[in-house]
C-alpha cells in the first residue's frame, strides 16, 4: 500500500503493534498517518515506529501537520521514507 490510515486502540503498545503488522504490506515509498497521536501521549510509540525503521536500514522521517484554517489539535501525523533512495 502507498498509503495506511492507523486510528486504533490509542496506546502505544497498539500503535506499534498495528504499524509492524501492516509494514510487510507497504509499498517502498508509503505515507502512513497515525492519528490522535497528541491527544492520547503516543510519542513514545512513534519514537518505537522510528527506532524500527531505522534497525532495518530505513530513514525515515515522522511529521505533524497544519492546516492553514483549522488547527492540529489531536496531534495526527505521518511516517514517511522512500527506500529505493537509499
Amino acid at each position: 500500500y502507498d498509503l495506511a490510515f492507523i486510528d486504533g486502540l490509542h496506546t502505544n503498545r497498539q500503535l506499534i503493534q498495528d504499524f509492524l503488522g501492516i509494514r510487510p504490506f507497504l509499498a517502498p515509498s508509503p505515507v502512513v498517518i497515525c492519528h490522535d497521536v497528541g491527544l492520547f501521549g503516543l510519542w513514545p510509540g512513534i519514537l518505537q515506529g522510528l527506532r524500527a525503521l531505522k534497525m532495518a536500514g530505513i530513514r525515515a522521517s515522522y511529521r505533524v501537520f497544519e492546516g492553514q484554517a483549522a488547527r492540529n489539535r489531536l496531534g495526527t501525523g505521518f511516517y514517511y521514507w522512500d527506500s529505493e533512495a537509499e
